[in-house]
């Protein structure tokens, strides 16, 4: 088996690493920013802190939305564009106003879809508003022809 080569970050981006991680950045961002693997990163981390479960399955995947749906279809179309630049996030929920950007940069408002079937035509809510429409609305699905 060879053995790693030994990975050294200075005592503050030692400090610094462990308060991102605690922040929510991964292991894998972590790495890129202090560029060493992302293995090396949960070694130095795993003998400090106690780190994140990474179970992804079910309700525990923040990515999770009910299983395979349709729907998921148009949110990946949705995502792509929104990285390509195609599409500009808006940074102020339309029913509340509410601006919101979290600590570690991520945006609080999200693209909400009332209708699947329309992929680009979203509402940008912050998550309280989003809970409230979902609350007293129900999205119309996705009809595939």
């Amino acid at each position: 088996m060879k053995k790693q080569p030994l990975v050294k970050l200075t005592q503050k981006q030692l400090l610094e690493s462990i308060d991102l991680y605690q922040r929510g950045v991964s292991l894998q961002q972590l790495g890129i920013l202090y560029n060493v693997s992302r293995q090396a990163m949960w070694d130095l981390l795993r003998r400090r802190i106690k780190l994140r479960n990474n179970t992804r399955i079910g309700k525990d995947n923040h990515f999770y939305r009910g299983g395979i749906r349709a729907e998921d279809k148009i949110h990946n179309l949705f995502e792509e564009a929104i990285e390509r630049g195609k599409i500009i996030p808006k940074n102020k929920c339309e029913k509340c106003g509410e601006q919101k950007i979290f600590r570690n940069g991520r945006r609080g408002i999200e693209a909400h879809h009332s209708d699947y079937n329309k992929s680009f035509d979203v509402m940008w809510l912050c998550r309280q508003c989003h809970y409230e429409w979902h609350k007293k609305n129900k999205a119309k699905r996705y009809e595939n022809n």
